[in-house]
């Protein structure tokens, strides 16, 4: 039986059953997107603390360049009351952005916590 393919698991909106596909991949096979497409299930799935340590993962551990990766931690930490973190990660996603639809994204985000984009990146 083929085993369904993780991110077009979270676009069939399952994201537990994405989850438990992230989870049955060995740990070293998987790169920082996957790990960002593992946190946007997680942050899908409302679980808002996994779905930031996961992104921080792809970001400390593996270098994460893609702004998809910040956008999602971004959008952790505001889902966990860091205002103040979510703004830092949405700059950093402009940054990194590399992705079709993120810039407008992580824009529409800075408004709607009446942050400014940061001149010259965050801290």
């Amino acid at each position: 039986a083929r085993r369904p393919r993780p991110h077009g698991v979270i676009r069939q909106a399952d994201p537990r059953g994405a989850i438990t596909a992230f989870k049955a991949i060995p740990g070293q096979s998987h790169d920082a997107l996957s790990l960002t497409w593992l946190a946007e299930a997680y942050l899908a799935a409302g679980d808002a603390k996994h779905a930031a340590q996961t992104a921080t993962d792809a970001i400390d551990e593996l270098d994460s360049i893609h702004g998809r990766t910040w956008l999602v931690r971004g959008d952790a930490r505001r889902a966990m009351g860091d205002i103040d973190g979510a703004a830092k990660d949405y700059n950093k996603a402009l940054e990194a952005d590399e992705e079709m639809g993120v810039e407008e994204r992580v824009l529409a985000r800075l408004e709607a916590i009446e942050r400014p984009v940061m001149e010259g990146g965050p801290d």
